[in-house]
C-alpha cells in the first residue's frame, strides 16, 4: 500500500483529504507531498519517530500524567492585539509582553 501519488480531493474521498490535512497541520505544510508514492508503512515510520513531536508529546519527567497535553484555549481575538503580537517581543508594549509571557509559561 501506498500514499497517493497526490492531494485527496475533499469532494471525492473527504475522509482522506481530512487525514492528509492533519498530517500536513500537525507535522508541516508539504509533509505528505513528500512522501507521495512512498509505502504507507515506512511514512509511518518516518511520522513516529518525527523528533520535533516527540518533544511536544513527551510528558515532563515531574508530571504526573501519563502524557503531554497542549491546550488551545478558544476565544475572541482583538485585531489591533493580534499584529502587535506577530511583532518582535522588543515592539510590544509592556502589558502586552506581560500577557505573552504568562502564556508562553502556562504552555
Amino acid at each position: 500500500k501506498t500514499i497517493y501519488a497526490r492531494r485527496p480531493e475533499e469532494e471525492r474521498q473527504p475522509d482522506a483529504a481530512a487525514a492528509w490535512a492533519k498530517i500536513d497541520q500537525v507535522y508541516g505544510r508539504g509533509t505528505m507531498e513528500r512522501f507521495t508514492k512512498w509505502s504507507a508503512a515506512q511514512v509511518y515510520d518516518r511520522l513516529i519517530n518525527d523528533q520535533r513531536v516527540k518533544n511536544l508529546l513527551r510528558t515532563p519527567e515531574e508530571s504526573t500524567k501519563p502524557y503531554n497535553a497542549v491546550l488551545v484555549q478558544e476565544g475572541e481575538v482583538n485585531p489591533e492585539q493580534a499584529e502587535m503580537l506577530l511583532k518582535g517581543f522588543s515592539k510590544i508594549g509592556a502589558r502586552l509582553r506581560c500577557t505573552k509571557k504568562t502564556w508562553a509559561q502556562k504552555f
